[in-house]
């Protein structure tokens, strides 16, 4: 964003006439409710009737307000609108509402020379510059727009008639071909059988093509009809499966009594022997240390008799 542009957005608006001043400081950071503000004062000049929320306390009602207004500019005014920039509201989005302003400011001047030039140039319609109302052009206003569409539709349709022109050109120059062969011969006998026998292989291959659909329709609804007798089929298997499970949940196996008596007294039999275990682990040790002591001591009586 240049500092020019951003220039030319304030004294634009100051010339629209909008009721806040705007700084070139204001849009240094994102500045979001002045950014609405603006997009509603250009909705409501531009369309008054215009259905637009200026709700914008939570994220999406600042996102449906932001795609409300760049859908309503795209369609009435032709005007692309970034809602990318215009939601971040900094300097690119000054770029984006300046395209509205130039517009406006536009009309406002045509709409000035217009009025000077049925005044004689007096000063009597310089109250009515900033009417975007135009209560008086309506009815052109709305034919205007009804054009506008109907000549977005109609270029649509001729782009695409246009696209398959490569694919149609072909088809198209053996039909011409086929009827001026038709025309310079069309009294002779031979050519309306010819013609005669094209039109009946063309009547008995459709013909032809329908039986086979037919029977093909045929096939795929025994086919369903197959299918839905086997998925009822498993539906009903998986149902008594289910029933024979939960069956086989409620009844306790046999023996079981039995299994948890001797469950209990293993663990019983297994702290026991931990316990004995971890004994004799403790009393090896100790008879290892004494038997360590023995030795040492005998050592040290052998030194004292050989030392004698």
């Amino acid at each position: 964003m240049s500092y020019r542009e951003l220039r030319n957005f304030c004294e634009i608006m100051r010339s629209l006439g909008y009721h806040r001043n705007i700084s070139m400081e204001n849009f240094r950071e994102p500045n979001f409710e002045l950014v609405a503000d603006i997009l509603y004062w250009f909705a409501l000049r531009y369309e008054p009737k215009a259905d637009i929320s200026d709700n914008i306390e939570d994220e999406k009602d600042r996102v449906l307000f932001i795609r409300t207004v760049c859908q309503m500019f795209a369609t009435t005014a032709r005007i692309t609108l970034n809602p990318k920039k215009l939601y971040e509201a900094q300097g690119y989005a000054v770029k984006e509402m300046l395209k509205i302003a130039q517009m406006m400011y536009k009309a406002m001047q045509s709409s000035s020379i217009g009025e000077d030039e049925e005044a004689g140039g007096t000063m009597g319609g310089v109250g009515q510059l900033m009417d975007f109302n135009m209560s008086s052009k309506l009815h052109n206003l709305k034919a205007a727009r009804t054009l506008a569409t109907e000549i977005t539709e109609s270029g649509a349709k001729l782009f695409d008639f246009l696209g398959s022109e490569t694919d149609l050109r072909e088809a198209r120059e053996k039909a011409l071909e086929f009827l001026d062969s038709i025309s310079r011969n069309l009294d002779t006998n031979t050519e309306q059988a010819y013609i005669e026998k094209c039109i009946r292989n063309i009547i008995d291959t459709q013909t032809r093509k329908m039986t086979e659909m037919d029977d093909t329709v045929k096939q795929l609804r025994l086919d369903e009809a197959e299918l839905d007798s086997k998925i009822k089929r498993r539906k009903q298997e998986m149902e008594r499966a289910d029933k024979r499970l939960k069956g086989i949940e409620n009844v306790k196996p046999e023996y079981q009594e039995e299994y948890e008596r001797l469950e209990s007294e293993l663990e019983r039999f297994y702290t026991i022997y931990v316990e004995k275990f971890s004994n004799i682990d403790y009393l090896e040790y100790e008879i290892d240390k004494y038997n360590l002591q023995e030795v040492k001591i005998r050592k040290e009586d052998q030194k004292v008799i050989e030392n004698l």
